[in-house]
């Protein structure tokens, strides 16, 4: 398998930067599985090499035992030497040599393996049955604590059965009682039945092991896409919240904040939302709540109530981890300053700049509007037409400064008289109109 150099990266800077496949990964806890479990199966060979030598001293050749021995504890020192060699290693080197160190750890279990299986002709007794049934049960037992290893390797698996029990099994055939014919049948029997026992443990550890990598990556892929949504949130140009059943705030962003004129989010956590005023607004928020989004255009009261915004809100629901309704989600724009630039447009085509009073255009509306309300009426009506004397001499004298001024006087000394049903239009440059409904 191809093993990427990863440089600096540990694991989980790898797998965030996905420069980490998902065959790696699983290798490298295949790795760490098999190294974290080395100290007890190590121990657990020499243990079981002094065992067996005390126990056969005196039924087995000296020279044999010594020589038995001597080769189990050169193995288990170079094995304690490769262990810390491992441990010592930085994530980084472990993750690129992942398939070299895997390699060294299954070539040091077969080593393991053809010691154990020489014990048939080192550690083997020629005439003492219960001895020789000692020394087949701890090469069982060895075998077993070896299998849990090899079991996710099907072809190392078998190759460490044949290294180990061959010796075994031909040294018995070629003894000559018959029952050492049946322990052998016995003994492939046994043999068979630990690689399918193996093979089956092998499918479970292997699919636990990917089923572990599976939501390593699921995790990781809902880290990254909760890790875009914050980051969304908080950096989104328009305000976000989001809030429980009872409508209280659960979180706000910072162009929420902006809009409150806050910078302390705990101010407008927890704040209900039922005190907004007008029911529309509560509406769109409580929509949620029967599967729908809301929407909502108009004045919106801000933290500081002595100031409102106008604001676009739209708002959807929140689900929770069961897919039920836990609040909703509210995106909201300011349109402030479009809803003040429309109302400045109209009041610009309306109303006279210079006095704030209708102007021709509105007049002519409301006469059209009046007359024809007035068609079935019996009642007068008035229109009256006004202009200021010498009024050009004025301007032309002091200036359009001064008759600016005058005019405003006019229109505000006229307004304290027209009363609130007339309406006072300038038509042109000093003429104005008061239209007297009746």
């Amino acid at each position: 398998m191809h093993t990427e150099v990863y440089e600096e990266d540990s694991l989980n800077t790898a797998i965030e930067n996905d420069t980490i496949g998902f065959k790696d990964r699983l290798v490298y806890d295949k790795l760490s599985f098999y190294y974290i479990s080395l100290p007890i199966m190590l121990l657990g060979n020499i243990l079981g090499a002094l065992m067996l030598s005390a126990i056969q001293i005196n039924v087995v050749d000296l020279y044999s035992i010594g020589i038995w021995l001597l080769v189990s504890i050169i193995m288990f020192i170079y094995q304690l030497y490769h262990y810390y060699q491992f441990k010592n290693e930085t994530e980084d080197n472990k993750l690129r040599d992942a398939d070299i160190w895997l390699d060294k750890y299954y070539t040091n279990i077969l080593i393991n393996g053809i010691i154990w299986g020489s014990a048939a002709f080192l550690m083997f007794p020629e005439t003492n049955l219960m001895n020789q049934m000692i020394t087949m049960l701890f090469l069982f037992a060895i075998g077993f604590s070896a299998m849990g290893v090899l079991a996710s390797k099907r072809d190392l698996l078998l190759t460490y059965v044949l290294v180990t029990y061959s010796p075994l099994i031909l040294r018995l055939f070629f003894m000559e009682d018959a029952i050492y014919t049946k322990i052998a049948y016995v003994i492939l029997a046994l043999m068979l039945i630990m690689i399918l026992v193996a093979n089956y443990y092998g499918k479970v550890i292997n699919q636990s092991l990917g089923n572990r990598q599976h939501f390593i990556t699921i995790k990781h892929t809902h880290e990254k896409l909760k890790e875009r949504f914050f980051s969304l949130f908080e950096r989104a140009p328009v305000g976000i919240y989001y809030y429980n059943k009872e409508l209280e705030l659960q979180d706000v962003n910072t162009h929420f904040m902006q809009m409150n004129k806050v910078t302390d989010k705990s101010l407008l956590l927890n704040l209900n939302l039922h005190g907004l005023e007008g029911d529309q607004i509560i509406h769109a928020h409580q929509d949620v709540f029967e599967g729908k989004t809301g929407n909502y255009r108009g004045p919106f009261e801000v933290l500081d109530t002595q100031a409102n915004i106008y604001v676009n809100l739209s708002t959807v629901p929140m689900l929770d981890s069961e897919g039920e309704v836990a609040g909703g989600i509210t995106i909201i724009n300011d349109i402030t300053n479009e809803v003040t630039a429309k109302e400045e447009m109209i009041r610009n085509a309306y109303y006279d700049m210079l006095t704030n009073i209708p102007n021709r255009t509105l007049l002519m509306d409301k006469l059209k509007s009046f007359l024809t309300n007035k068609r079935n009426n019996e009642e007068y009506s008035a229109l009256l037409f006004l202009d200021i004397d010498n009024f050009k001499k004025v301007n032309e004298t002091y200036g359009h400064d001064v008759g600016d001024h005058l005019l405003k006087q006019v229109v505000q000394r006229m307004e304290n008289i027209v009363g609130s049903r007339e309406i006072f239009a300038r038509v042109s440059g000093n003429k104005f109109v008061i239209l007297i409904p009746s």
